[in-house]
C-alpha cells in the first residue's frame, strides 16, 4: 500500500462531538496518527447518544455509542483528566511528541489548561494549533458558545432558507460542524506544508459562524455593491430556470432538475415528450424560462409524476439534462454507483459489530484503509508507556489517583 500523505505526523486531539472530531478524522484517513484525549469520568458526549428501541437517539451512562464511531475512525484514544495538575503536566508531555494539536473548547478553556497556543509552543515552538469555535478566539463575540444551528443561524444560511415569503428555517444535519470540519483540515495541511518549508508552527482560529457566512459570498455581495437583501426562495435560482424539485411516483419521492443553457433546455423537451416548448416564446431564452418558469414547472411536475424519481433522474441525465433523484437514506446506503467508488468501508465496531465507515469523498492512489474508532482509554499503554515512555507503575499510579483510567 503506498505511503499515506501524513504518515509520521502525530496530533493531540482534545476536541469533542463534532466539529474538531471531524476534522481529525480526515487528518486520520490521510495517516495521521491521532491520539484522541478524554476525561475518564466524562468522556466524548457522543459516547453516551445511543438508539433506542423507539429509533430515536437518546443519552445514557453507557459511553459505548454508534454515534461516536463516524466521527473516530482511525484515531487512538487515551484517558487523562485535564482539570488536576498532573493529568496537565502529562498532557503537555503529550503535546511535546506532537505535531498538531487541536481543540474546540470554549473560548479561553485551553489556557486554563496550560495548554494555550502561546503556552504549548514554548514547549514546541513549530507545533501546528488548530482550534475550532463558535465565534472564534478574538472580537466580541469570543465567549459565544454554539452548536451547529447556531453557527449556521448566525452566518446567514437560515435567512435564505424556506419558502418565498415564508419564515426562515433551520437547514437539515450538522452543517456549521461538519464545513468547518472540512475547512479545518484544510487549514491544518496548509499550515503543514508551511511548517515544513519555513520550520514555523502555526495557530489556526476557526470559527464555525464564519465559515457558514463563507458560503453565501453571492448574497453577502449582492446587498454591499447593490442594497438588495435577500430573503427565503424556495427552489428558485438566481439564473437557472426550470431549476426546482418536482414530485414523482411514490411516497415523498422527489427529482430535482436545473437547465442552464440552451442545449439543456432543448434536451429537456425531448426528454419529457413536449418538443414544442422548444418554439414557445414564453421560454425562447434563459431569461424568459427565468421569468415564466411558473408555467414550465406544472408541465416538467405532470412527467416526473409518472415515473419514480430513479427513473426520472436516468431518463434526463442520458438526454444530457442535469438532475438526480432527491435521495433518502436508504438509497444512498445501498446505491451502487456509491458502492463502485469504494465509498464505503465495512468495519468491525467494538460495540455494534460491523459498521459501515464513509471515507475520504474521491479516489487517488493513496486512500486510506480506515481502522474502527477506538474504545475509551484503549491506548493509554501506547501513549503513555511507549510514546511518553512512563513506568507501568507510574501509569497504574495515574489509575488510583484517577488522572487516567483503562478501556471500559
Amino acid at each position: 500500500m503506498p505511503r499515506l500523505p501524513l504518515q509520521g505526523i502525530r496530533v493531540a486531539d482534545f476536541s469533542q462531538v463534532f466539529a474538531g472530531p471531524a476534522a481529525t478524522l480526515w487528518l486520520a484517513a490521510l495517516g495521521a496518527d491521532v491520539i484522541k484525549i478524554e476525561n475518564p469520568a466524562h468522556p466524548d458526549n457522543v459516547r453516551r447518544a445511543n438508539l433506542g428501541e423507539d429509533k430515536k437517539y437518546h443519552y445514557s451512562e453507557d459511553p459505548r455509542t454508534a454515534w461516536f464511531s463516524p466521527l473516530n475512525f482511525g484515531k487512538k484514544s487515551c484517558t487523562l483528566d485535564l482539570k488536576s495538575p498532573e493529568g496537565q503536566n502529562i498532557a503537555r508531555d503529550i503535546v511535546g511528541v506532537c505535531d498538531v494539536v487541536a481543540d474546540n473548547f470554549a473560548t479561553g478553556v485551553m489556557e486554563r489548561f496550560g495548554l494555550g497556543y502561546d503556552q504549548i509552543r514554548k514547549i514546541r515552538p513549530d507545533v501546528v494549533m488548530l482550534s475550532v469555535s463558535g465565534f472564534g478566539r478574538t472580537g466580541p463575540d469570543k465567549n459565544y458558545v454554539a452548536y451547529a444551528t447556531i453557527a449556521t443561524a448566525f452566518g446567514g444560511l437560515n435567512g435564505l432558507t424556506g419558502y418565498e415569503g415564508g419564515e426562515p428555517q433551520i437547514i437539515g444535519g450538522a452543517w456549521g460542524d461538519l464545513l468547518a470540519a472540512k475547512m479545518g483540515t484544510l487549514l491544518t495541511l496548509a499550515a503543514l506544508e508551511r511548517r515544513w518549508r519555513t520550520g514555523r508552527g502555526q495557530f489556526i482560529d476557526l470559527s464555525m459562524s464564519q465559515v457558514m457566512v463563507g458560503l453565501t459570498p453571492e448574497a453577502i455581495l449582492d446587498f454591499t455593491m447593490n442594497g438588495r437583501s435577500r430573503g427565503p426562495r424556495g427552489n428558485r435560482d438566481d439564473i437557472m430556470a426550470p431549476h426546482n424539485a418536482y414530485p414523482c411516483k411514490g411516497a415523498d419521492a422527489w427529482a430535482v432538475i436545473a437547465v442552464s443553457n440552451d442545449k439543456e433546455w432543448a434536451a429537456l423537451c425531448g426528454a419529457i415528450g413536449k418538443p414544442e416548448l422548444k418554439k414557445d416564446p414564453r421560454f425562447a431564452d434563459q431569461r424568459q424560462r427565468w421569468l415564466n418558469q411558473a408555467e414550465i414547472d406544472p408541465v416538467i411536475a405532470s412527467w416526473t409524476r409518472e415515473r419514480t424519481s430513479q427513473h426520472a433522474m436516468e431518463t434526463l441525465q442520458k438526454a444530457g439534462v442535469p438532475a438526480a433523484r432527491s435521495s433518502k437514506l436508504e438509497e444512498i446506503a445501498t446505491d451502487p454507483h456509491l458502492k463502485a467508488r469504494g465509498y464505503f468501508q465495512e468495519l468491525a465496531d467494538y460495540r455494534a459489530g460491523r459498521v459501515t465507515a464513509l471515507r475520504l469523498p474521491g479516489t487517488t492512489d493513496t486512500n486510506s484503509v480506515l481502522a474502527p474508532a477506538p474504545n475509551i482509554g484503549e491506548h493509554n499503554k501506547y501513549m503513555f508507556e511507549e510514546v511518553l515512555g512512563l513506568t507501568a507503575a507510574h501509569v497504574e499510579s495515574l489509575k488510583e489517583k484517577g488522572i487516567t483510567a483503562s478501556a471500559v
